[in-house]
């Protein structure tokens, strides 16, 4: 998240249109949504850090609800993501489960 919120900043800063004036509380967040699905330079960004890189698995933006605004498969989009698991609970964790939590699964060469 905090990667992406330069771009999340500039993709609203750069639309046209302002926001919604709607007092319907979905208004705000319908509109972030639209904003960040339309930048195509953030889905580029989505797109080059997950197909380059063998330890990101995704990139998501979400509300507070964790709603997908963004993501880098796009069938996510909408959906609620799990609680995501807190990195720092490895931090007193032996090196081989740090490791197996950081490379993933073995994999057959």
């Amino acid at each position: 998240m905090f990667l992406t919120c330069p771009f999340i900043e500039q993709a609203l800063s750069s639309e046209a249109t302002s926001p919604p004036t709607d007092p319907d509380p979905e208004a705000i967040p319908n509109y972030i949504r639209d904003v960040l699905q339309q930048d195509l330079g953030l889905q580029a960004l989505f797109d080059s850090t997950t197909g380059y890189s063998q330890t990101i698995v995704y990139l998501a933006v979400t509300d507070p609800h964790r709603r997908v605004l963004a993501h880098s498969d796009s069938s996510q989009l909408g959906q609620t993501m799990p609680p995501a698991e807190n990195i720092l609970s490895l931090k007193n964790a032996d090196v081989l489960t740090q490791l197996r939590h950081i490379n993933g699964p073995p994999q057959e060469l």
